[in-house]
């Protein structure tokens, strides 16, 4: 869906990076949608400046639904 220059989309955050949001937004005075495609912007630009985060391989069992045994 497209609002305006800009395309809506859904994601999740923690609770306290949504506080950050907020009080920086408001520690600028500027909405916080703004405020949050600023810190996704910049942190795109350290992607493409060569910085990776910090990675974990972690591997994941499941069990097989037994109505899947033959």
């Amino acid at each position: 869906m497209q609002a305006g220059q800009f395309i809506r989309r859904q994601f999740t955050f923690y609770p306290e990076t949504l506080k950050d949001i907020e009080t920086f937004a408001k520690e600028l005075g500027v909405a916080e949608a703004e405020m949050a495609r600023w810190c996704m912007e910049r942190g795109l630009k350290a992607l493409h400046d060569g910085e990776r985060p910090r990675t974990v391989s972690i591997e994941k069992v499941t069990l097989v639904r037994p109505t899947q045994i033959p």
